[in-house]
């Protein structure tokens, strides 16, 4: 029930980043939307070294209970996100047309944008539901402020960052107040000394290089193409980046599950009932690309073959993702003797973000138009992730059982792709009407008619997850009829 509590509210907050997402796409100009998500999507690649040492291993430490470790995660996270005031700042000057004021803004952004999700996600491993009810309050905040700073008032760049600021803010204190029990203990300087020693630096640094040449890609179509190329593309996979977010939500606890001595049956129901349900708005997506965009930026929609593309690596990003997880969960490692599982599927991540740095540049400098440069971008990300999963798949064959459950949901997610896809192509509407309520129709209508064929073919062909559908509604019922009814 918790972990169905917790997908509920992360896809509530995920209702309201939508909601600002569309108002953000459709009010800022090209240059600002670009701004605005360099920061928001890659900010944390290029200043996140230090923080992700902290969060690498304090979320370990303190998903296994060691006295201490969220005070020490807290202080140590809080000095080091301070690196993304400068870095934010200089990512903001970067662009032409951006007013000096903007920097200060941007960096107080910078080192909320580092801070907040870590400390938020972190609490997950102790109160997973309180962690995305707070989750739910920042993004509701956000969408509020934005309808009234960027949609009613029209202070673009302006008024989204300082809206992003409060709501960041808001989570902070708030994640803080709920921990007040364990800020109460002594700080495990052991702990601290333990995560900065040159054993426990290593493997952070290698995710932060995996992270920060995959974020290179924004600065590249900055250099490369221009700034409309870097707007087109984030506005484009907006919502399938949503979905791949709430996918993620519903599983992110499998790897503090398995550190705490979780099993894999479990690991492997709630992955493939994920797979099923991202795959149908994926379907829709890339079978409607324009309709898609027409709801953000009808401007954008010369980067609607990238989310074709796109929507193929969602799937697989989040397939590896998971299987990554899952293999750090599978050994209780702490610092200074890491597992070797752990060292390979983060030296492989390494190895497809080497060869995405690489590849990128190269295809992305023979388009000769923005509809051809975001479409090697996405091909670039889908080529690295292939691979990817691939070496994650060598990584977990040395673990019998986690090699063949993930070999198992191949099959059944290209399947639930395809079926989307397919009822899509032949059900939605097509067009892009021009007026957003209309569109807005067109994209509803179609996604209602899909997801109706969807679900009826995935409950009849697929027995497991029929068999999760029907355990899923009779505990819904037998949870209503718990309850006292008035005569």
């Amino acid at each position: 029930m918790a972990a169905a509590a917790r997908l509920v509210l992360h896809m509530a907050a995920m209702m309201f980043s939508l909601i600002s997402g569309v108002i953000l796409a459709r009010r800022l100009d090209a240059v600002e939307y670009a701004v605005y998500q360099t920061l928001s999507r890659r900010l944390e690649a290029y200043a996140s070294l230090p923080a992700n040492i902290v969060r690498f291993w304090g979320y370990r430490y303190v998903a296994m209970r060691v006295k201490g470790a969220w005070h020490s995660y807290v202080l140590s996270l809080t000095a080091s996100a301070t690196i993304g005031i400068p870095v934010a700042a200089t990512i903001t000057a970067m662009y032409d047309g951006v007013l000096g004021s903007l920097l200060l803004l941007a960096g107080l952004y910078g080192f909320l944008r580092i801070a907040t999700p870590r400390l938020v996600s972190t609490l997950e491993a102790i109160r997973p539901v309180r962690s995305e009810l707070i989750v739910l309050i920042q993004r509701g905040l956000s969408t509020v402020l934005v309808v009234v700073l960027v949609l009613v008032l029209g202070t673009g760049l302006w008024g989204a960052l300082v809206s992003a600021i409060i709501a960041m803010t808001t989570a902070i204190l708030t994640t803080l107040a709920s921990s007040k029990h364990l800020l109460r203990e002594p700080i495990c300087w052991k702990c601290i000394r333990e995560w900065f020693s040159r054993r426990g630096v290593l493997l952070p640094l290698m995710v932060w290089l995996t992270f920060m040449l995959y974020g290179l890609d924004a600065i590249y179509a900055k250099i490369l193409v221009g700034a409309d190329a870097v707007a087109g593309f984030f506005a484009a996979i907006l919502f399938a980046n949503i979905v791949y977010e709430v996918s993620m939500v519903a599983t992110r606890h499998l790897y503090a599950y398995l550190l705490s001595g979780g099993d894999y049956s479990t690991v492997l129901l709630t992955w493939r009932a994920t797979l099923a349900m991202a795959a149908l708005p994926l379907g829709y997506m890339a079978a409607r690309p324009n309709e898609t965009i027409s709801l953000l930026n009808p401007a954008y929609a010369f980067a609607a073959q990238a989310l074709q593309l796109y929507t193929i690596n969602v799937l697989v990003l989040y397939y590896a993702l998971t299987l990554t997880q899952i293999l750090q969960g599978h050994e209780r490692s702490r610092t200074p003797v890491p597992g070797g599982t752990l060292w390979k599927s983060i030296t492989y991540a390494l190895a497809s973000a080497t060869l995405f740095a690489i590849l990128y540049p190269i295809l992305v400098s023979q388009a000769s138009t923005l509809a051809e440069a975001t479409l090697l971008w996405a091909l670039a990300l889908l080529l690295s992730n292939i691979i990817r999963t691939l070496l994650l798949a060598k990584a977990a064959s040395s673990i019998t059982s986690l090699y063949v459950m993930a070999k198992e949901l191949v099959l059944p997610t290209l399947a639930y792709y395809a079926i989307a896809y397919l009822a899509a192509t032949l059900l939605a509407p097509t067009g892009v009407k021009g007026v957003f309520w209309l569109d807005v129709e067109t994209v509803a209508k179609g996604a209602i008619y899909t997801t109706v064929v969807y679900t009826a073919i995935v409950l009849v062909v697929d027995k497991t997850i029929r068999s999760l559908a029907k355990k899923a509604y009779t505990q819904l019922v037998g949870q209503y009829w718990k309850q006292p009814h008035k005569p």
